[in-house]
């Protein structure tokens, strides 16, 4: 426990006013993810359906494999994206400042797609300008001397795992229950590295869904 809180603590202050979230986590909660559309073929147009950025985490980067695969994803739906390079940048304030200078050059509708710190910031940055979807992979939610994380978007997906090292499920499901999210969790550790395929699919029926509104 000890150790999580340690690495939890690194993510550093954020600028969002704490917030009263739900505690618990509710006997017989479903535990496994719902089945999703199957990949379909893009329509021909000559504009984006949407612009999606991308946030990667504290040690990852831009060509990691579940920003890389989701941008594809995004693709094949014949939407735009971005993925954004934080590399080396562990405080969520520069991110988001970062992050907000996209949105504001992004073309609409846009969702934001974040992993772990990416996650976090994509959540606060939801908060701050006008979001039509959030998907969100193992986000920071209750941190040692960091505001709870809030969101707020049209469409809000979440996907964690049964297994994460870092950061409870109990909290990421009170999240999701604050923001009426939808919520995927499989057994998997904080990386979810054994479950990209789900993820992907997950992600494309979230853009089906999104792009038919």
């Amino acid at each position: 426990m000890r150790a999580n809180r340690s690495a939890a603590a690194r993510i550093g202050r954020a600028v969002v006013s704490r917030a009263a979230f739900l505690h618990g986590f509710p006997a017989g909660a479903p535990r496994a993810a719902a089945a999703s559309s199957p990949r379909t073929e893009a329509p021909v147009s000559s504009q984006p359906r949407a612009h999606v950025i991308l946030s990667h985490g504290m040690e990852s980067g831009p060509q990691a494999t579940k920003v890389a695969r989701l941008a594809a994803v995004a693709e094949s739906r014949a939407c735009s994206s971005e993925r954004v390079d934080d590399v080396g940048i562990i405080d969520p304030l520069r991110r988001l400042d970062r992050l907000l200078a996209k949105i504001d050059a992004a073309p609409r509708p846009l969702l934001l797609v974040g992993s772990s710190l990416g996650a976090y910031v994509s959540g606060l940055a939801s908060l701050q300008r006008e979001i039509a979807g959030l998907f969100l992979l193992a986000p920071p939610v209750r941190v040692p001397g960091v505001p709870d994380l809030q969101v707020r978007a049209r469409r809000i997906v979440i996907v964690h795992g049964w297994r994460d090292e870092l950061i409870a499920p109990e909290e990421v499901y009170a999240l999701s229950l604050h923001a009426r999210a939808t919520l995927h969790l499989y057994d998997d550790g904080h990386r979810l590295s054994e479950v990209v395929p789900s993820i992907e699919r997950d992600f494309a029926a979230f853009l089906d869904l999104v792009l038919s509104e």
